[in-house]
């Protein structure tokens, strides 16, 4: 198309009409953040809603724009519960869980009743997967989302644009594990005045 256009411009195709391009979609768009936090809030207050599992799972992409690589690998190690809550390292920086995900992700692993992992499971992964020592596969992971009607990339746009809104960028950076760039990338994209955020805390 683009090669068409500039044919276009120099004058070659004068019969010729072409759309106009479409604008890329703005990623605030993409889910109505109230819809997203709907279905968080039912997540972690109703049990009958999914698996303890899938429940923090989605959690952790609703809330924490996680990417689904990066949950289905997640270690019991990555826990640390400390006298003021329990923290998660998703990022340099543990990040506090709000109750009750943290009971959620304390829960973890839970024992699968199927194969050998039943009872070769490796305790070290949250999200075990069907054979031994493994856990749980990525693309079943974006599977069960699905399911609950999460498109975890959308999903994760929504969550960073709220991050970026509310939170510095050096600080969700450090806490959701992306990089201080992306992070103020965001961060423009709500028109969010961070600059004066570290002058302003000396």
């Amino acid at each position: 198309m683009a090669f068409l256009r500039w044919l276009s411009r120099g004058g070659h195709l004068t019969d010729c009409r072409l759309p106009e391009p479409t604008r890329q979609k703005d990623p605030r768009h993409d889910i109505d953040p109230e819809d997203q936090l709907a279905l968080a809030r039912q997540l972690l207050h109703y049990p009958d809603s999914a698996s303890i599992e899938d429940r923090a799972a989605a959690c952790l992409i609703l809330l924490y724009a996680q990417p689904i690589a990066k949950i289905a690998a997640l270690a019991t190690n990555d826990i640390k519960v400390r006298d003021t809550g329990t923290y998660l390292a998703l990022g340099p920086e543990p990040v506090l869980l709000i109750p009750p995900l943290d009971d959620l992700v304390t829960a973890l692993p839970v024992a699968k009743p199927f194969g050998t992992a039943s009872t070769l499971a490796d305790a070290r992964w949250l999200f075990t997967g069907k054979n031994a020592g493994t856990h749980l596969h990525p693309a079943s992971l974006m599977r069960r989302m699905n399911q609950l009607g999460i498109v975890a990339r959308a999903s994760r746009n929504t969550a960073l644009l709220h991050l970026a809104s509310t939170t510095p960028p050096a600080v969700f950076a450090s806490l959701v594990g992306i990089h201080i760039n992306t992070a103020t990338r965001w961060a423009e994209l709500t028109g969010s005045a961070w600059n004066n955020y570290a002058a302003a805390r000396r």
